[in-house]
This record gives structure tokens, C-alpha cells and sequence, in this order.
């Protein structure tokens, strides 16, 4: 039984390392791209 339990608890932690880097790699592209239309906008003002 503690073996299935911490077999489970290995696979939730390598889901969640998973997801977290998932939601990371979002995040920054969404910040590039927040960042390259502010700097396309500069530059047609320009």
C-alpha cells in the first residue's frame, strides 16, 4: 500500500513540475509579446 501511495505521489509531482513549467513558458510569451507591440507601436509613432 505505502509503495502505490508514494508511486502516486511521485507521478503528482512530476505532473505538477510539468505544469509549472507549462504555465511559465505562457507567461513569458505573453510578456514578449506584450513587449514587441509596445516597441512595433514606439516604432510607427516613430
Amino acid at each position: 500500500m505505502s509503495e502505490i501511495l508514494s508511486n502516486f505521489f511521485n507521478n503528482l509531482m512530476i505532473v505538477s513540475g510539468i505544469l509549472w513549467l507549462f504555465f511559465n513558458v505562457i507567461s513569458m510569451k505573453n510578456l514578449f509579446k506584450k513587449k514587441n507591440y509596445k516597441y512595433s507601436t514606439e516604432n510607427h509613432i516613430i
